[in-house]
């Protein structure tokens, strides 16, 4: 792809929640800056991918730091779930995917993507009646990241043993085998 890849402002209100921003120390806040994330100032339209990558960084490494940076970019993509719920339209999207149910949240999920920046594909192929391969074309930002949003959304749907385990990496991206119990 030619195209320059950025980051939607959207992904970062997503991230930056109330719930999140209070856990950011001036410290955090310097850091970010620096990385090109001003918290004082309106959301920019777009990011550079290395801007949103640092921010992933920054924020896991500093909300975490006694995890390996996969394991906090676990907790980071759950924080990131946990306090977009918080919000009004949180609330309301998560209200809305539980009436339609998980099989089909998770087909809509692999199109929201899209909102959050120029370039992430999904593929989704179903492997079962409660199971779906769940391809991603990003091969910057840790899939671990991605493991921690997709369970925890599949935990507020109300997925019953949800699992979401990275089953391939490759020069295309990643592969998330998303499941749950029927």
């Amino acid at each position: 792809m030619s195209e320059t890849r950025v980051v939607y402002h959207s992904a970062y209100e997503s991230l930056f929640t109330p719930a999140l921003r209070g856990r950011i120390t001036s410290s955090i806040e310097d850091e970010l800056r620096a990385a090109g994330v001003d918290l004082k100032k309106k959301f920019d339209p777009v990011y550079p991918l290395p801007v949103w990558l640092e921010t992933l960084r920054i924020l896991a490494r500093s909300f975490h730091p006694t995890l390996t940076f996969e394991a906090a970019c676990v907790l980071l993509g759950r924080d990131t779930i946990d306090g977009f719920t918080g919000t009004l339209v949180g609330r309301a999207s998560f209200a809305a995917l539980r009436v339609i149910g998980v099989r089909r949240a998770v087909e809509r999920a692999a199109r929201t993507y899209a909102v959050t920046n120029n370039y992430t594909r999904v593929t989704l192929t179903p492997v079962g009646p409660t199971s779906y391969d769940f391809h991603m074309n990003e091969f910057d930002v840790p899939a671990e990241f991605d493991v921690g949003v997709l369970g925890r959304c599949l935990e507020l749907l109300g997925a019953s043993a949800p699992q979401v385990t990275v089953t391939a990496r490759d020069e295309t991206g990643f592969t998330l085998r998303l499941s749950w119990a029927a």
